[in-house]
């Protein structure tokens, strides 16, 4: 996130570097996105978050950024 209002906001998700569609029918752009106030996740069809609780499930995979270590 940028700017200085960025600084003092506090996110249950962020995804950095993301491709964002704004849905104007043109390409993609890389943006940070953060969301708040998150209560459903589905990931390929399959709810991880459910009504703000994790449901078990692991349809997804960890996508690692370049300073991943280890």
């Amino acid at each position: 996130m940028t700017g200085a209002s960025a600084a003092t906001q506090t996110f249950d998700l962020i995804i950095r570097n993301g491709a964002v569609y704004d849905g104007s029918g043109g390409d993609a752009y890389a943006s940070d996105i953060g969301v708040s106030g998150v209560r459903d996740v589905v990931v390929n069809g399959v709810a991880a978050l459910r009504d703000g609780e994790f449901t078990g499930a692991f349809p997804g995979r960890a996508v690692y950024g370049a300073g991943k270590r280890g």
